[in-house]
C-alpha cells in the first residue's frame, strides 16, 4: 500500500488547502494546485513521497542502455517503410547500358557496367536518365516512391549558384512521354567525397512513367552514380506507432537528466545541460534541407576565413562540433561531480552510452552514417574533459587545504 503525505494527497485529490481565508474561489484552488504540481512531479521522481526505492544513477544508466538497444534495434531493421513493389533496376544496377539515354554532348557522360558518370568536358549541359513505366493509378493509389542513390564526387566543382550545381533526380513524364516535373533528390556540390541520397515523392496524378536522372547543369566537377533504387512503398504502420513512442521516451531521458540536475547541482547548470543536450539531438535529426541551407554555407564562411578550401575544411568542422559537444557536457559534469554525488567512472559510462545512442539515432536517416569513428572522437572529447576537470578540481582542493591552514 502507497502512502501519501497530507500535502501531496491534498494535490492529487484536487482538495482545498487550509487557509485562514474564508470563502476561497474554486480559481483560487486551482492556482494553488498548478502551482504544486512542479514541486509535487520532483518529489515523486526524487522518491521523498511515495514510499518506493529511491533511483540512483546506475538505475537511470541502466534506462539510458535499453533505450540505446532499442534505438539501434529499431534502426537496423529499416522499417520505416514498407516496399510494395520494385519499380527501378530490377536487373541491378546500372542495367543494361542500352536501356540508358544520354542527351547533351556524348563526352559528358560515361556508362559502365557498375556506374554511370556525368562530367564537364564541353560547355553545354548534358545528363543521362534511365526511364520506366509507372504502375496503372490504382496500384499507386496510397503509395508513395523511394528514390536511393549513392554518388561519388570524381572531381571537386567551382562553387556555382546552388540551382545550376549538378544534381541526381526523378523526372515525371506524361502518356505522351513529355517530361513536366523535376524533383531533386541531391544536389551535387562536391564538398563531400560519397553522397547517400534518399527522396520519398508522390507520383503526380498524369505521370505515367518516370526517370532516373544524373545532370550536370553548370557544374564543371564529375560525379559517378555507384548505385541506385526506385520502390513503391507505403509508411509501415509498426514504425508509425514505435518511433513516436521512442522520440517521447528520448525527450523523458533528456527531461529526467535536466531536473536530476536541478535538484542536485543548480539551475545555471541544468540549463547548460537542457542546451547542449538539445543542440546535440537536433544536430543528429536536423532534416538535410536545413543542413544545406544553413549549416554548410556556415561551415563554408568559417572555412574561408581560416583559408581552408574543399572537402577537408568541412570535415574537420563537422568533427570538431562532435567533439566539442561531448567535450562541454563531460566537463560540466566532471566538475560538478562531487555536488551532484556521481562517480567519474559514472559519467564515463553516461558519456560512453550517450554517443553509441547519438549514432543509433542516425540509423534512421539514411542520407546520415552511423561511423565508429566518430564515436572515438565524442569519447575522445570525454577524455580531455576528465584529464582537465581533475587537474582542475586538484588545484582547487589545494587552496582550500592552504586556506585553512
Amino acid at each position: 500500500m502507497v502512502s501519501l503525505s497530507p500535502d501531496l494527497r491534498h494535490v492529487l485529490e484536487d482538495e482545498p488547502v487550509r487557509s485562514p481565508a474564508k470563502n476561497r474561489s474554486r480559481s483560487a484552488n486551482t492556482v494553488d494546485f498548478v502551482k504544486r504540481l512542479p514541486d509535487t512531479a520532483l518529489a515523486l521522481m526524487d522518491g521523498t513521497v511515495m514510499n518506493w526505492p529511491k533511483p540512483g544513477p546506475s538505475h537511470f544508466l541502466g534506462a539510458l542502455i535499453l533505450l540505446t538497444a532499442f534505438t539501434w534495434a529499431l534502426g537496423l531493421l529499416d522499417i520505416q517503410y514498407k516496399s510494395v513493389s520494385t519499380l527501378g533496376f530490377t536487373d541491378g544496377f546500372p542495367g543494361a547500358i542500352s536501356d540508358w539515354r544520354a542527351d547533351g554532348d556524348p563526352g559528358n557522360i560515361i556508362l559502365a557496367e557498375n556506374s554511370v558518370q556525368i562530367e564537364r568536358n564541353t560547355p553545354n549541359r548534358s545528363y543521362a536518365k534511365r526511364t520506366y513505366e509507372l504502375p496503372a493509378a490504382q496500384e499507386l493509389a496510397g503509395h508513395q516512391i523511394r528514390v536511393r542513390g549513392e554518388i561519388t564526387t570524381v572531381k571537386r566543382a567551382t562553387p556555382i549558384e546552388k540551382k545550376n550545381v549538378a544534381a541526381f533526380m526523378i523526372w515525371f513524364l506524361d502518356e505522351n512521354k513529355e517530361t513536366f516535373s523535376y524533383l531533386t533528390v541531391q544536389e551535387l556540390t562536391g564538398d563531400f567525397n560519397h553522397y547517400r541520397s534518399e527522396r520519398i515523392v508522390s507520383v503526380p496524378d498524369n505521370a505515367r512513367y518516370y526517370s532516373a536522372t544524373l545532370i550536370n547543369r553548370d557544374s564543371d566537377g564529375a560525379f559517378k552514380l555507384t548505385n541506385a533504387s526506385v520502390d513503391l512503398v507505403t509508411t509501415s504502420m509498426a514504425y508509425q506507432i514505435i518511433s513516436p513512442i521512442m522520440m517521447i521516451l528520448w525527450f523523458i531521458c533528456v527531461l529526467t537528466t535536466v531536473i536530476w540536475i536541478a535538484r542536485h547541482g543548480s539551475r545555471t547548470l541544468s540549463a547548460t545541460m537542457a542546451a547542449l543536450l538539445v543542440l546535440t539531438l537536433l544536430g543528429i535529426l536536423i532534416p538535410d534541407s536545413v543542413n544545406t541551407q544553413f549549416i554548410l554555407p556556415a561551415y563554408k564562411n568559417l572555412a574561408s576565413r581560416f583559408s581552408m578550401e574543399g572537402y577537408t575544411a568541412l570535415v574537420v568542422f563537422y568533427k570538431l562540433g562532435h567533439f566539442l559537444f561531448f567535450f562541454t557536457v563531460a566537463l560540466c559534469m566532471f566538475l560538478n561531480r562531487r555536488r551532484l554525488r556521481i562517480s567519474a567512472l559514472m559519467i564515463f559510462a553516461y558519456m560512453a552510452v550517450f554517443a553509441i545512442a547519438t549514432e543509433g539515432l542516425q540509423l534512421h536517416l539514411f542520407s546520415r552514417s552511423t561511423r565508429l569513428s566518430d564515436m572515438g572522437i565524442d569519447l575522445g572529447g570525454v577524455l580531455l574533459a576528465w584529464l582537465i576537470s581533475t587537474v582542475i578540481i586538484a588545484i582547487l582542493d589545494r587552496k582550500r587545504r592552504s586556506r585553512r591552514r
